[in-house]
Order: structure tokens, then C-alpha cells, then sequence
């Protein structure tokens, strides 16, 4: 028997939507179902979606594992990043200040090799400093966070 994605898509859209609880396995099945033809069928809406999968992810608050489960299947998620000289491209593995924090480091270490990251900014001007705001930044179409260092002389000065 072949059972459309489409049909199984929106048989998981319309449990979450209303707050249906599903055993277990049913969940993981039809999450997995949810998140591949998310990633094959990406389109111009593809903020909604985004951030309807997020609703999934933290659907069962219980159950820790399998919201890690969920958002290791998860594709990645890709911000831009000014450090004031140039523009960066990023691709976050998970939605927390820690990766985002790493992946800036990363991409800014051979103009900023000496320098402490002191702030990060997104778009609309809010400062960025927990997982949370990291998700909401996230929220819009496209992620852009604008990020402000300050060198390691210049802090030695301020803590003496």
C-alpha cells in the first residue's frame, strides 16, 4: 500500500496544530516524514514552515531525547554575519547561543584572531544573549546578525 507524503504531512501538521497527543513511535515516524518533505519541498514560505517545525520539535516537553532526536534530523539553519569588514555565511547544526557564539568565532578568526566577542546584534537591533533570542531571531526570513568585538589589549586595560 503507498500512502502519499503529502497525506502523512498533513496528518502530523494537523495533530500539532491540534495539540492531538500521539503515541510515541507514531510521532517520531510522522515527524520524520514531516522534516524530509519539509527539506525537499522548500519554498517561498519557508519561514512559516521553519518556524512550524519548531513547534514540533518542542511539542513533547517531556521527553527530552526525543526532541534532541528531532533536531539532529533537522536541517540547518543559515544566518549572516557582519563583523564590520565583511559579510559571513553561517549554517547553525542547533538554534543556541553556544553554536551560534562557535560558528562566529569560527568564520571571523583570521580578521579577529585577537579580539573578544563582546556583542551580538540581529537585525531589528535586539542584542542576542540567550537561546531564546537566538530562536526568535531566527523567526524572520532571512537571519542577518551584525557582531561587535573589542581587542584583548583594550579589555586588559578595563579590568585592572
Amino acid at each position: 500500500m503507498i500512502i502519499k507524503l503529502e497525506f502523512i504531512h498533513d496528518c502530523f501538521c494537523n495533530a500539532i496544530k491540534k495539540s492531538i497527543i500521539l503515541k510515541k513511535n507514531v510521532f517520531i515516524l510522522l515527524a520524520l516524514i514531516f522534516i524530509q518533505t519539509f527539506e525537499i519541498n522548500l519554498c517561498a514560505s519557508m519561514p512559516k514552515k521553519r518556524g512550524f517545525l519548531k513547534k514540533a520539535l518542542f511539542f513533547d516537553n517531556n521527553n527530552k531525547k526525543l526532541q534532541s532526536f528531532l533536531l539532529c534530523a533537522m536541517s540547518s539553519f543559515k544566518a549572516y554575519v557582519s563583523d564590520g569588514t565583511s559579510v559571513h555565511t553561517i549554517i547553525l547544526p542547533e538554534l543556541t547561543m553556544k553554536h551560534l557564539r562557535q560558528q562566529i568565532l569560527q568564520v571571523t578568526r583570521t580578521t579577529h584572531a585577537d579580539d573578544v566577542l563582546m556583542a551580538i546584534i540581529d537585525k531589528d537591533g535586539r542584542h542576542v544573549e540567550t537561546d531564546r533570542s537566538v530562536i526568535r531571531a531566527f523567526d524572520s526570513e532571512n537571519v542577518a546578525f551584525t557582531v561587535q568585538f573589542r581587542t584583548k589589549f583594550n579589555t586588559n586595560l578595563y579590568s585592572n
